[in-house]
């Protein structure tokens, strides 16, 4: 990724970047008429003895709070 990143900066072509990497780039543009591919969705396992950790739970809600934040520039919609 990050020889895409170095070869469209300097004007050797076309890169397919994750959207939260391209949008974020001012040096990069996104190709018109393009839209993002849905690749991954996002998981977060715990094993069930440790639903009742305390630490573990703040930590869940923690980064569901902080991935739902990102939603939009991680679906690609932020632009």
């Amino acid at each position: 990724m990050l020889a895409q990143i170095a070869a469209a900066h300097s004007g050797l072509g076309i890169a397919n970047l994750p959207c939260h990497v391209g949008d974020t780039d001012p040096l990069l543009t996104r190709l018109p008429k393009t839209r993002p591919v849905d690749a991954y969705d996002m998981w977060l396992l715990r094993l069930r003895d440790t639903r009742s950790t305390a630490r573990l739970r703040v930590f869940s809600e923690f980064i569901t709070e902080a991935v739902e934040n990102y939603r939009e520039l991680l679906l690609g919609q932020s632009g």
